[in-house]
């Protein structure tokens, strides 16, 4: 994705936002949020529930890892949506089993 152009690789400058947003989210998450601000951009790939809560209260659109996979499926990516989402749980992937239920319904309808 780097060498098509999609995608960029950004070293965040903005320390002083970097350590206000530390403490409960994982290093990487805050350099997503605190880069995608750097940069101007409104989109953000983030999975953990507590990030995605301060992007999106930083007025951030949030996808996931899921909602990615999502749009792959119905572009014709591939063609099991369930059998892709297995791949990642035997990765290591967590997902609540309430949610995985409501992503295979809503991919089905």
């Amino acid at each position: 994705a780097i060498s098509s152009g999609n995608s960029i690789l950004f070293n965040v400058r903005n320390e002083v936002a970097i350590t206000a947003l530390s403490g409960r989210l994982h290093s990487g998450e805050v350099e997503v949020i605190v880069g995608a601000a750097e940069l101007g951009m409104k989109d953000v790939i983030l999975d953990d529930l507590s990030a995605r809560r301060k992007a999106k209260q930083l007025n951030l659109n949030v996808i996931g890892t899921l909602g990615i996979l999502s749009v792959a499926y119905t572009e014709g990516l591939f063609d099991n949506f369930e059998t892709e989402i297995r791949k990642l749980l035997d990765a290591g992937f967590r997902i609540s089993p309430t949610l995985l239920q409501k992503i295979l319904n809503d991919v089905e309808n």
